[in-house]
């Protein structure tokens, strides 16, 4: 009894806290001295000035870098009253409930801000305010992603998380920690279904293997055959939901001496298909040719075609000197069977490397990465976003990019937003940052994923990897993700196209199928 007490004592505490922090940033401060103009905007971090964001994201909270020690702002939307906060600290967090009603009622329009604030001499400055674009299409109602240090060759903790845009809850879908810290990776929806899902594992364990989540089963696929021996990389679901594309990739992770520090090169790659009904990998020559390097397979949002990146086969010695090309292939999921090969980009034409191609959803645009060499692009500070429009072939350099490496990006389901992967922050980390994608083909000025602490970014020492869109919360529980992990009875061995001959593949890659660890009772 005394400690239910205590718990609601301090329940009553916090919210009285809460609704003093309420009160104070509602009150206007008095200013006490003269003002005088900026004629500027402040400076704030992070930066979203200008910016255009969904009429459903979570409130942007951000810090002044000015030499202030309190600050008055005057906010207001397009419509209704406007309202006045401040504080004392350079942390601006406007209440959620303020920001819910801003947003409602300036779909369409801006965002006004105006700050002022009192420097060290008492005086205070009046800078020229600001506005914040509000798109009337939503984004995705939820953002995954993979959580991971920024090492070059091992790692501790590692988790599939997933964050509700429209505030800043994030759990997580599945953690490394329940199987021994290994390796999970490539995480993919099914159009953006919640219920479908795939992502790798790589474990001294259990060896390499899918995780395909289908409707609320779960099941750990070895993907590996006699024609294939590296396991599903890259994995990406046709719109049908029963056949994913994935790469089979000999990897290799080197060093520079000099210059950049680490580099990935693919000794060999080929595409094949996992056909989920029927637990079997199929392919074609068209899309793993031994004489070319093919990965990065894309779906159109038909299904009618297959898009991917390729390469000529090349020794190690000439890593730098690799380069991909864009092409894509028909596809008839029906029947099976394939048309001709196209070349969409070609290397050799554009002096880069093409990889991370994504069809918008209504198939008029491919956007995707280019970068000097290589398809390790998140590696490349050359690496810059690029669109394509697939009616009439116009490529252009978007004007999101930066200085520093863009990379792994992907589509909203209406079209309108983009979430990309970029170092512009630090060179180094990582971040998810959303642009607008408007009518007219233009991409906006982006802005960084919004986190409660204004200063999250500062000492999360993570990598935000492989961010992708998806209409609802995944629907398969984290246990049942780590039971088909871990246990035996949710193994599954694909079996090899009876029309694809088996092929020699040479050298065992990665965990060959031949050489994972079999379960007592249960056949591979």
């Amino acid at each position: 009894m005394r400690r239910t007490g205590i718990v609601i004592l301090l329940i009553l505490l916090a919210l009285g806290s809460a609704w003093a922090a309420l009160a104070l940033r509602a009150a206007k401060p008095v200013i006490d001295g003269p003002r005088s103009a900026a004629g500027r905007v402040p400076t704030i971090e992070p930066d979203y000035r200008e910016v255009v964001i969904p009429p459903n994201i979570a409130p942007l909270h951000f810090r002044l870098i000015e030499e202030i020690d309190v600050w008055s702002a005057e906010v207001s939307g397009e419509q209704g009253p406007g309202r006045v906060l401040h504080g004392r600290t350079p942390e601006v967090c406007i209440p959620r409930a303020i920001w819910r009603d801003l947003l409602n009622t300036s779909a369409g329009g801006t965002i006004r801000l105006a700050f002022s604030g009192r420097q060290v001499d008492g005086a205070w400055v009046e800078y020229e305010p600001f506005t914040v674009r509000v798109a009337r299409e939503p984004v995705d109602p939820y953002l995954v992603y993979r959580i991971i240090d920024p090492v070059f060759g091992c790692w501790g903790h590692m988790s599939i998380r997933q964050r509700d845009l429209s505030s800043f809850d994030e759990t997580a879908i599945l953690r490394n920690r329940t199987f021994e810290y290994d390796c999970t990776n490539c995480h993919s929806f099914c159009q953006r279904d919640p219920g479908r899902m795939s992502l790798q594992i790589r474990s001294q364990d259990i060896g390499a293997c899918m995780v395909v989540a289908d409707e609320g089963q779960a099941s750990r696929v070895y993907t590996a055959t006699e024609f294939n021996r590296s396991a599903a990389s890259y994995s990406r679901w046709h719109p049908n939901g029963r056949v994913i594309a994935f790469a089979a990739i000999q990897v290799m992770q080197f060093f520079h001496a000099v210059g950049h520090t680490r580099d990935v090169f693919d000794q060999a790659s080929d595409l094949a298909l996992y056909l989920v009904d029927k637990n079997m990998v199929t392919t074609t020559p068209a899309i793993s040719d031994p004489d070319w390097m093919e990965t990065y397979p894309e779906w159109s949002p038909d299904g009618a075609r297959l898009y991917f990146c390729r390469a000529r086969q090349k020794p190690v010695e000439e890593f730098a000197s690799v380069k991909y090309d864009l092409v894509r292939i028909a596809y008839d999921a029906q029947t099976n069977t394939w048309g001709e090969l196209q070349t969409l980009l070609a290397a050799d034409d554009i002096g880069l490397s093409v990889t991370h191609p994504r069809v918008s959803p209504d198939g008029r645009y491919l956007l995707f990465t280019m970068c000097d060499y290589g398809n390790f692009s998140i590696y490349r500070p050359s690496s810059d976003l690029y669109l394509l429009n697939l009616e009439t072939g116009e490529r252009r350099l978007l004007p999101i990019n930066s200085d520093r490496a863009e990379s792994y990006h992907c589509w909203s389901a209406n079209g309108r937003w983009i979430v990309f992967s970029s170092k512009r922050r630090d060179g180094l980390f990582t971040h998810p940052y959303l642009s607008y994608f408007d009518p007219q083909g233009n991409a906006h000025r982006p802005f960084i994923l919004p986190q409660e602490d204004p200063g999250f970014y500062d000492g999360h020492l993570k990598v935000f990897n492989v961010p992708e869109f998806v209409t609802g919360p995944v629907t398969v529980s984290p246990y049942r993700l780590s039971q088909a992990v871990t246990e035996p009875g949710f193994r599954k061995q694909a079996t090899l196209d009876p029309q694809v001959a088996a092929r020699d593949a040479g050298a065992a890659r990665d965990m060959p199928w031949h050489s994972v660890r079999e379960v007592p009772g249960h056949q591979p």
